[in-house]
C-alpha cells in the first residue's frame, strides 16, 4: 500500500510507518430498499502522524495497492486536527462534488452523453466515451438539477448504478449475477444467511401514469419500484421515447437478478471488489450471492466482512401503504402532482418517534393508501408562509400523536381540532366538528376560515384546496 498527498502539482509519498489508520466505506444503497439509479461514492478515513507532515496537503490523495496500481483517486472532504498527535483526513472520490449547486454543465439541446461529458469536465472526472442507451437523446428541459441527480437518473434508465473507478472515470454498471469473488464460509468468522430477493417485475407509478412490466404477471419474485421524480422518464413523440418502453428496457436489464441478505464476520478480502458487485459464499456445495457493500480497515492488508440487509420490495411497498407504525421527530414530505405541489414540514413532534427517519430516504415521498388517492395542492409561496407561522407558534402548541389499530390521529391544543388518517381516508375536525373529508365514500369540505386559512372542495369534487388570505 502506498499513499501520495498532493502539494501544488506534485504528489509526495507518505512513509507507511506514519499512517495510523486507513478505513474505507462504500454502499450502493441508502436506506433499506433495493433500487436502481444509485451513485456510489467511496469514502476513506486516513490518519497520519503529524511528524510526517511539514504542512497540510492540497486537495488530492492517491492510494496505490500492493502492486503499485492506482487503487483510489480521492479529494479531501475535511480534516480533523483535534488530536495534537495526528491529522485525520476524510476522503472521498469525486462523486461527492456532483452534489454542488453548479449548473454550468448544462446546455439546452445537448444530448445525454454530451451532458454527462460536460459534467465530468466541470468536476474533474474522466468521462465515458459512450452510453449503452439514450446517449443521443437531446435534453431541452432543465429545472436546476444537480449533476449527481442527472447521473442518477441516467443510471436508473440504464437499469443499474454509477460509480467512479480507481482511475477517476465515471462508469455506468449493471447489476450482474457474475461473481467478483467467491469465499468459502469455512474461512469466515461468522455467517448469517437471510432472505433471498429475486426481481421479476418493474413498476412506474406516478399520479399521471402507471406502467407495470410484464403486463401479465405470474411470477413469485419481488417488484422493483422506479423513481417517479426522475425527470428523464418521458412520453415524447418527437424524441421517440415512451415511459412504457423505458420501463420495459429497465425490466430487461434487471429481470431475474437475485441475491441474498447476508451478514459475514471477518473473511478473506479481495481488494478489487467494489460496492455493487456480486460476491458469493459457498456452503455445502451451494453458492449464496450477495451485493458487496464495503466497510474495511487496512493493517498490512484489507480486513473486514460483508453485510447486506435489504427489505424486499414487497415489504417496502407494505411500509408505504401502511405508514402508521412509526413517527419521526422531523418529517419533510413532498408530494408532486401535475395539478399543483404542496410541501409540508412538521418539526419537533416527539423524540420518541424518531425511528421513521430510517424509513424516509429522500425528501420526496409518495404516499399510497389502498386504492384511495388523496390529492393535496397549494401555492408554494403560501406554504412557505405557513411554515414560518408554524415555526413561530410551535413552542405554544400542545401536540398529541396517537397511533392505534384505527390509524393515526394528530390533535393540536385542547380545543378538539385534529386530523385523522385511517385506511378509509382522511378527516379534518375543527372544534369537534367534521369540516372536511376525503374517504372512500367521497370528498367534502365545509367552507370555513380559521385564522387566515380557508378550505373548500375543488370544482372537480375530487380534491381539497387550502388557501391563505393575502
Amino acid at each position: 500500500m502506498r499513499i501520495d498527498l498532493l502539494y501544488g502539482s506534485t504528489y509526495t509519498t507518505i512513509d507507511n510507518d506514519y499512517i495510523t489508520q486507513l478505513e474505507q466505506e462504500a454502499s450502493s444503497f441508502i436506506g433499506e430498499s433495493f433500487y436502481v439509479g444509485s451513485t456510489v461514492c467511496r469514502s476513506f478515513t486516513l490518519s497520519i502522524d503529524r511528524n510526517a507532515l511539514a504542512s497540510l496537503p492540497d486537495d488530492g490523495v492517491i492510494i496505490y495497492d500492493d502492486n503499485n496500481v492506482k487503487y483510489a483517486d480521492l479529494v479531501i472532504d475535511s480534516i480533523d486536527d483535534s488530536d495534537d498527535k495526528i491529522y485525520t483526513f476524510n476522503l472521498t472520490d469525486r462523486m461527492i462534488r456532483l452534489n454542488a449547486d453548479d449548473s454550468s454543465w448544462y446546455t439546452s439541446g445537448d444530448t445525454v452523453l454530451t451532458l454527462i461529458q460536460s459534467i465530468c469536465t466541470t468536476f474533474g472526472i474522466i468521462a465515458p466515451s459512450s452510453i449503452a442507451q439514450y446517449g443521443s437523446t437531446p435534453i431541452s428541459w432543465f429545472d436546476n438539477w444537480t449533476a449527481r441527480e442527472f447521473v442518477s437518473w441516467v443510471a436508473e434508465l440504464l437499469g443499474g448504478y454509477a460509480y467512479i473507478s480507481a482511475n477517476n472515470t465515471l462508469t455506468f454498471a449493471s447489476y450482474s449475477s457474475t461473481l467478483a469473488d467467491t469465499i468459502a464460509v469455512s474461512e469466515c468468522d461468522s455467517f448469517k444467511l437471510g432472505e433471498q430477493i429475486t426481481i421479476d417485475r418493474v413498476v412506474y407509478d406516478s399520479p399521471s401514469k402507471t406502467v407495470v412490466y410484464p403486463t401479465t404477471y405470474t411470477g413469485t419474485g419481488c417488484t422493483l419500484y422506479l423513481n417517479t421524480d426522475n425527470q428523464l422518464f418521458t412520453d415524447s413523440t418527437d424524441l421517440g421515447l415512451s415511459i412504457d418502453s423505458q420501463v420495459q428496457y429497465i425490466y430487461n436489464q434487471i429481470n431475474g437478478f437475485s441475491f441474498y441478505n447476508i451478514s459475514v464476520g471477518k473473511c478473506p478480502i479481495d481488494e478489487s471488489v467494489r460496492a455493487g458487485q456480486c460476491i458469493g459464499f459457498t456452503l455445502d456445495g451451494t453458492t449464496y450471492n450477495t451485493i458487496a457493500q464495503i466497510n474495511w480497515n487496512y493493517n498490512t492488508m484489507w480486513l473486514g466482512g460483508y453485510q447486506l440487509d435489504i427489505a424486499s420490495p414487497t415489504q417496502q411497498e407494505t411500509q408505504i401503504v401502511n405508514p402508521l407504525t412509526k413517527v419521526s421527530n422531523a418529517i419533510t414530505q413532498k408530494i408532486d402532482r401535475e395539478i399543483g405541489e404542496i410541501t409540508s414540514v412538521i418539526t419537533d413532534i416527539q423524540d420518541d418517534y424518531d425511528e421513521l427517519a430510517n424509513r424516509v430516504t429522500t425528501n420526496e415521498t409518495s404516499i399510497i393508501q389502498n386504492a384511495n388517492a388523496i390529492e393535496l395542492k397549494a401555492s408554494e409561496s403560501y406554504v412557505d408562509s405557513a411554515v414560518g407561522e408554524v415555526e413561530q407558534r410551535v413552542t405554544t402548541l400542545e401536540t398529541s400523536v396517537v397511533i392505534d389499530s384505527s390509524g393515526l390521529t394528530l390533535t393540536q391544543g385542547t380545543e378538539g381540532s385534529y386530523v385523522q388518517i385511517t385506511d378509509n381516508g382522511m378527516q379534518i375536525f375543527v372544534d369537534g366538528q367534521e369540516q372536511a373529508y376525503a374517504t372512500a365514500e367521497g370528498f367534502k369540505a365545509s367552507t370555513f376560515i380559521t385564522g387566515d386559512w380557508h378550505i373548500q372542495s375543488a370544482n372537480s369534487g375530487k380534491s381539497l384546496n387550502f388557501f391563505r388570505r393575502s
